[in-house]
């Protein structure tokens, strides 16, 4: 029995690194080059410290975020890009229009002018919601997964710059407003495409009335959000206990 538990032990205190020895990908394929223009031109223009490219139904979107659950819990930066021609037009655009310093440098003050305050650490963990429905992007021409060279999760709209058309934020209002729900909520972004975001949360409003300043919020940032709800009581009754945030612009 002794040495069944040692055994046991063992195998526990070698999980971790058998996580890591299984790649950087955690078991999904590793491919690093690409026909598409587009995917190529996003590989030269992003602060990229690893990625892997994948072919729509590759892999199912469920594998793409239990991926990033696992890069975000190893310390990494994750982000998975849904490459379309859009998507590229728009960040090559804002990178032309500001640089990233800059851009950081405008979403501090923002931030310092709206909110404020001490930055909470990240999560050092995030979870798939129970129940989750996971976002399904049929126009991908290619899944991008990179990790980021960042310094927290809040700076990824500065360093995948899209937005900034329509009612759409720039990238500097995209990325004070997530540096404060990560300081608040413990949200990250986890997914992009060419015109929507989403992040996985860690601690969540728990009831309609505690989500309601954050409905009101959400809806000044994305008014989109009104096609799918009448009011910020109808959102806020949604965000409660919600552990995926989506926003979508037309």
């Amino acid at each position: 029995m002794a040495i069944l538990l040692v055994l046991l032990l063992a195998m526990l205190l070698a999980a971790p690194n058998a996580l890591a020895d299984a790649g950087a990908f955690w078991g999904l394929p590793e491919r690093k080059t690409s026909s598409l223009p587009d995917t190529r031109a996003l590989l030269e223009l992003l602060p990229i410290e690893d990625y892997t490219l994948l072919s729509p139904g590759e892999a199912e979107e469920s594998e793409l975020m239990r991926w990033y659950c696992a890069a975000y819990a190893a310390g990494k930066v994750p982000l998975i890009i849904a490459v379309d021609e859009n998507l590229t037009f728009t960040v090559r655009e804002n990178l032309h229009a500001a640089s990233l310093p800059d851009t950081l440098k405008a979403a501090e003050a923002l931030y310092a002018q709206n909110a404020g305050g001490m930055d909470v650490p990240p999560p050092a963990a995030v979870r798939l919601p129970r129940d989750m429905a996971y976002p399904s992007v049929p126009f991908a021409q290619e899944w991008l997964l990179v990790t980021l060279r960042a310094d927290a999760p809040w700076q990824v709209p500065a360093l995948v710059p899209f937005g900034g058309w329509n009612d759409c934020p720039p990238p500097a209002e995209q990325a004070a407003a997530l540096r404060d729900w990560q300081n608040r909520f413990g949200a990250v972004p986890c997914l992009m495409t060419s015109d929507s975001l989403s992040l996985l949360v860690d601690r969540p409003p728990q009831s309609p009335q505690e989500a309601l300043p954050l409905a009101q919020e959400m809806l000044a940032f994305c008014e989109d959000l009104y096609l799918g709800f009448e009011s910020a009581g109808d959102l806020a009754q949604a965000l409660s206990g919600a552990g995926l945030w989506y926003f979508w612009w037309d």
